[in-house]
């Protein structure tokens, strides 16, 4: 799917088998909103979570979505039905516009400097395939004070693990 840098994005909620549409009143709030969207850019280089809206079409969340730059995107969506979560994985999109459609810079570092911040992950163990990992955070400013944390979305943190194929 081709689409141009300042798009919108509609996200269509149905039953399976079939193509009946579920109403989005009938969704239920998690993390304060009824619908989440995450997408990747094929290179891990961007990143983007945002939250679709009711339409007045029955099962359809849209949000206007500026893409910074060209290249391949992954996207995944999620809401809530009767307690639920539902997880769904879009086909990928390709972004039209001038740039790079991919830098890939891959990093293993367990300490990185994103902004003004400076994040460690707190792990001991090689990360393995089918074990289960602690993970555990420390954030601080680049000179060493403290990071008061505040919830965002009803929850001090929230993590998106993704592989670098989307598989």
């Amino acid at each position: 799917i081709l689409v141009s840098a300042n798009e919108r994005l509609d996200f269509y909620v149905k039953k399976k088998p079939g193509n009946t549409p579920v109403s989005t009143e009938s969704l239920e709030i998690d993390h304060t909103k009824l619908m989440h969207v995450i997408g990747v850019r094929a290179d891990l280089n961007e990143f983007f979570h945002i939250h679709p809206i009711r339409t007045k079409d029955i099962g359809v969340l849209s949000v206007n979505y500026q893409f910074k730059n060209p290249g391949l995107y992954k996207i995944w969506s999620e809401i809530k039905k009767s307690d639920i979560n539902y997880s769904f994985g879009h086909p990928e999109i390709s972004v039209s516009g001038s740039g790079m459609k991919e830098n890939k810079l891959i990093s293993f570092g367990r300490n990185m400097i994103v902004d003004k911040y400076q994040v460690s992950l707190n792990l001991e163990e090689p990360v393995e395939k089918g074990h289960e990992h602690v993970l555990s955070f420390d954030i601080h400013t680049l000179t060493g004070a403290e990071i008061a944390l505040e919830d965002y979305l009803g929850a001090p943190m929230h993590l998106s693990i993704i592989k670098d194929d989307f598989k």
